[in-house]
């Protein structure tokens, strides 16, 4: 009976194993021609974790079917370090400039638990406490004087004496050093977009970049399923269905978005720093097409797992800090306190002098 019980594991593990290899491939297929593979790649960590337990059980066993798991696990392993990471920082040497680098979606400044307006305090001393030469932020408040208060108190309280934010968007960009050329430029949906501008640090020039891609806007209808939902219910199908059409159309709009933004980056002349919310998992082909000529700071100098994302749904990186080639990652920390639904993403990095 316990060999007939090994067995049927075994078939199951043999099953994951298949769909954990075409889950590694998703990355490379854009869901403009396959969007199932976006949708795959989110359940690569879970699938990892699977492997892990099938392992460690088929260890304490004595089964060799351990194997199964280990080699999944080593080819994914690309993908394990884009989930938990353990990195020390380092010092910047003699002749770099170290750049303390933050960005953060802070959600309207409301504060997820209530719904109340945040303490521009809160946030001037967060920025304040790391000491940052760069700040970006999205889905900032552009009405009233919110945006004038914050700049007058990170200008007194920080380094941070220059601004750029357009009047009819949401985000916010704010530099220790001299803004030159700044832009935004929104997509379709006017919700989302980048912003482009480049800083003169010493005799350098570097170009940043502040996105916000595509939302999927699901996660409304995912926790009324989730609270609500009774698979014997006609609406609960209909909601998944609903679920699943969002995701099929957000999915095709950031992979374009993507496409866009990488090309940025290929165009630049200048050293470039990109941060913000993609509201993508790094499992994916957003991630993939933007960060492939880049440093992920995480990957670099992350410590612990990398969870930037504080709603309801779990264990999701979805805010990032990406450095060109020509830098070096010195330092990273996701914040772990804070009032939105996102964490606030810091970083130092090194940047040669010419």
């Amino acid at each position: 009976m316990r060999a007939g019980l090994y067995r049927m594991l075994y078939r199951i593990q043999l099953l994951l194993a298949l769909l954990t290899l075409l889950a590694f491939a998703a990355p490379a297929i854009n869901p403009g021609s396959f969007w199932p593979a976006a949708f795959l790649s989110i359940g690569i960590p879970w699938l990892l974790a699977v492997h892990f337990l099938f392992g460690l059980g088929w260890v304490l066993l004595r089964r060799y079917y351990v194997w199964v798991s280990v080699l999944c696990i080593l080819t994914g392993w690309s993908h394990v370090t884009r989930i938990v990471n353990l990195s020390r920082p380092e010092e910047a040497l003699p002749e770099q400039t170290a750049l303390s680098v933050m960005t953060y979606n802070i959600h309207g400044l409301r504060d997820v638990a209530d719904n109340s307006n945040v303490n521009l305090e809160t946030l001037a001393q967060l920025v304040a406490a790391r000491d940052c030469d760069l700040l970006c932020l999205q889905e900032f408040p552009q009405s009233g004087n919110r945006l004038n208060n914050l700049a007058e108190l990170l200008r007194t309280r920080t380094r941070l004496r220059y601004r750029y934010s357009d009047r009819n968007g949401n985000f916010a960009l704010f530099s220790a050093y001299p803004i030159a050329d700044p832009e935004t430029q929104y997509f379709p949906n006017r919700a989302n977009g980048y912003q482009r501008a480049d800083l003169r640090i010493g005799e350098r020039t570097v170009r940043v970049f502040n996105v916000h891609l595509q939302t999927n806007a699901v996660t409304g209808i995912a926790e009324r399923v989730a609270s609500e939902g009774n698979l014997k219910e006609k609406q609960t199908w209909l909601d998944l269905r609903g679920m699943m059409g969002r995701f099929k159309r957000s999915a095709r709009q950031r992979a374009l978005q993507a496409e866009e933004i990488a090309g940025l980056i290929a165009q630049s002349p200048h050293p470039v720093l990109l941060f913000g919310d993609f509201n993508d998992t790094p499992h994916s082909f957003t991630y993939r097409t933007i960060a492939r000529p880049m440093q992920d700071a995480f990957r670099a100098k992350g410590r612990g797992f990398g969870i930037t994302y504080a709603g309801r749904i779990p264990a999701l990186r979805i805010d990032y800090l990406l450095a060109g080639k020509a830098f070096e990652v010195l330092d990273y920390k996701i914040e772990k306190k804070g009032f939105s639904d996102h964490r606030a993403v810091w970083g130092k990095v090194g940047l040669p002098a010419l």
